[in-house]
């Protein structure tokens, strides 16, 4: 029982790495934490949008635990152009896995967050472009905060979110909605 609160304890400092983004009604900044509970229900929302048949419970489970590894890493912006710290982040997961080792429950997780960064199966892919889509709609939803902030130009957003496509065709072209809306409204910039 020990091992499994002092497991829990360790990933509720996911709520204290701040992410680039802002929640949906501008108020602040999101952690990522609620990114991944985000996702998590963006998974049970929209999984019928997966260019192929996903295990639901698997592809929940990859949600929940995708971005765990920012506990030791940190949340790196997309659009930053050093942002590759997959190494860094290889070495977290092992580190924060290790942590109960005895727990048969760690290597299924470890073994989703390795799925989830080598994007190969149906759930990592759909995972993954769902993981691009929602800070896509965040955008939208606060007026192209973190694009304007940062100054991310339309041909960035185009190419690090183009990929989605892989996992889901449909949200690909909801993303191209977002794209034209933020372009003319001035909130993305050509």
């Amino acid at each position: 029982m020990q091992d499994h609160l002092n497991f829990l304890f360790e990933i509720d400092e996911l709520k204290s790495v701040l992410r680039k983004t802002k929640l949906y009604n501008g108020s602040r900044f999101e952690n990522s934490a609620e990114h991944s509970w985000n996702l998590a229900m963006g998974v049970m929302l929209f999984h019928e949008m997966s260019n192929e048949p996903i295990d639901l419970n698997k592809a929940i489970k990859m949600a929940l635990i995708h971005d765990v590894v920012e506990i030791y890493s940190g949340d790196v912006f997309l659009y930053d152009p050093g942002h590759d710290n997959s190494a860094e982040e290889v070495e977290a997961a092992h580190k924060i896995f290790a942590l109960v080792p005895d727990l048969p429950l760690m290597e299924e997780l470890k073994a989703l967050w390795f799925e989830f960064e080598e994007r190969k199966t149906s759930e990592a892919k759909f995972v993954k472009a769902l993981d691009r889509f929602l800070p896509l709609t965040q955008n939208w939803k606060t007026e192209g905060y973190s694009w304007k902030e940062n100054g991310i130009r339309y041909e960035q957003v185009l190419k690090a979110n183009a990929y989605m496509k892989e996992g889901s065709e449909r949200l690909w072209e909801q993303a191209q909605v977002i794209f034209d809306d933020c372009r003319k409204a001035g909130n993305l910039l050509d």
